[in-house]
């Protein structure tokens, strides 16, 4: 077992030998040999157990064996207590997905107060092969049905690729007592369905192999869904990373002609993600309302989830929260160098022109005349009464500016400017424009250039 375990660690990187570890642990079984395994490998532990008051004195019993263990171990352990049943009615969400949300936030407490790298929790093999029947019996994509991954981020899985037999067997051998949850034999739940009724009969009426075909058919996904994601990501750098605005994202209607759909679909999804945190209120139907939309009238606007809406402007789709974004203004000086918060931009502010920086590509560049700048240079969003000098010299409303540019209204109040005063100097949207200075050699100057990091790799 722990020459199976250190293999799972080594081919995925889940620990490095220096990292303090939080052992999510409940009681059970797999918990139990989790934390004996990786003990025994050597990792500095730490522990935390999570009562969810759903079992009464079961959990209180659950509770005292893991503060026992611990103690015993000489392994830190922090205890929360959190009522799922309130949490779970106060938020409308079912027993399960309150159960979870309650256990990860108390993870990353625990991982925070004990200053762990990461935190390991007691998936098997088994819960993967029953995860990804769920998700079939349910409907999923390729993806989801790939199952659970190895590492997420700062969380790894260790004990992924042991069967929950081997856990049983590795538990007697080394004489391991551990809780069993009585709810795990609960026919109400589907997980328990599928574990006491469905695989036992897929076993023994249709395939004696089946928790080996559903873990190759897992691996295989996974490998399909890496060369997936790698082939988005290189789409997201050349559609979409050039320029993002705070909180919203275009995808461009190049993407929409030149991209295979399986691309197109993840970019999307990609994109939601870059808006919002994360895409798991996003579905496939989303998706499908977003692609529709490349077809429809610029203006077309269409609600999706969780506060994010997509609308058509002059062929392009952009996602985007419908709240202006509220900036704290930033006073910018000479020698700056700074990442746009919410971005993947960069501005820096000098008294000579900059044409190069290792690993940077520049998007826009300015110059000023010093004695035209009345104010300190600001980095914010628009204003009553700004002004802007457009390309043929002509001062104008800022506002009017933008309409002339086809800047959708929605997000006229999302795009960073660097202003002196009511005057906008640059503007720093999906296309850049910089209101820059005529000027001779002799005369002071202010170079203002916006970058991105450059990839090699994409």
């Amino acid at each position: 077992m722990e020459e199976k375990t250190l293999k799972t660690i080594e081919k995925y990187n889940l620990i490095l030998q220096d990292d303090r570890v939080l052992i999510a642990l409940s009681g059970g079984a797999d918990s139990v040999v989790l934390l004996h395994v990786l003990r025994k490998l050597g990792y500095k532990l730490y522990a935390s157990h999570i009562n969810h008051m759903i079992r009464g004195e079961e959990a209180l019993r659950d509770e005292q064996f893991a503060i026992n263990l611990c103690r015993e171990l000489e392994v830190p352990i922090k205890v929360y207590q959190k009522n799922c049943p309130e949490y779970a009615k106060s938020k409308g969400l079912s027993l399960e997905e309150a159960a979870r949300t309650l256990r990860y936030e108390a993870l990353e407490a625990a991982r925070e107060l004990f200053g762990c790298q990461k935190i390991a929790t007691a998936h098997t093999e088994s819960d993967n092969q029953e995860t990804m029947l769920i998700r079939l019996l349910r409907g999923t994509s390729p993806y989801g049905l790939r199952g659970i991954d190895a590492k997420r981020e700062h969380i790894v899985r260790p004990l992924l690729y042991c069967s929950r037999e081997e856990i049983i067997e590795y538990a007697e051998k080394h004489n391991l007592s551990y809780m069993t949850d009585s709810t795990n034999k609960n026919m109400d739940y589907l997980r328990n369905r599928i574990r006491h009724m469905l695989l036992p009969e897929l076993k023994s009426s249709y395939n004696p192999n089946i928790a080996s075909a559903l873990s190759r058919l897992s691996e295989n996904l996974k490998t399909d869904a890496d060369y997936f994601a790698k082939e988005t990501d290189c789409a997201y750098k050349e559609y979409i990373a050039p320029y993002k605005a705070m909180a919203s994202v275009t995808i461009p209607m190049e993407a929409y002609k030149n991209l295979h759909l399986a691309i197109l679909e993840r970019l999307i999804r990609l994109g939601v993600k870059s808006v919002i945190g994360d895409d798991k209120d996003f579905d496939n139907i989303h998706t499908k309302m977003v692609l529709r939309l490349f077809n429809m009238r610029s203006g077309k606007k269409i609600s999706l989830s969780k506060g994010l809406f997509a609308a058509n402007a002059f062929g392009n789709v952009i996602i985007y929260k419908e709240a202006a974004v509220q900036i704290k203004e930033i006073t910018l000086k000479i020698g700056d160098f700074i990442q746009i918060e919410n971005t993947g931009t960069f501005i820096s502010v000098s008294s000579k022109e900059i044409n190069f920086r290792e690993n940077f590509v520049k998007t826009c560049a300015g110059v000023f005349k010093c004695d035209k700048i009345m104010g300190s240079l600001v980095l914010r969003t628009r204003k009553a009464g700004d002004m802007i000098s457009t390309p043929k010299g002509k001062i104008v409303k800022y506002k009017d500016f933008l309409i002339e540019r086809k800047v959708p209204e929605f997000m006229r109040d999302n795009i960073y400017i660097v202003a002196s005063d009511n005057k906008v100097l640059m503007m720093l949207s999906a296309n850049p424009y910089a209101a820059s200075d005529e000027v001779e050699n002799e005369v002071l100057k202010i170079y203002i250039d916006i970058w991105r990091k450059f990839d090699s790799g994409g």
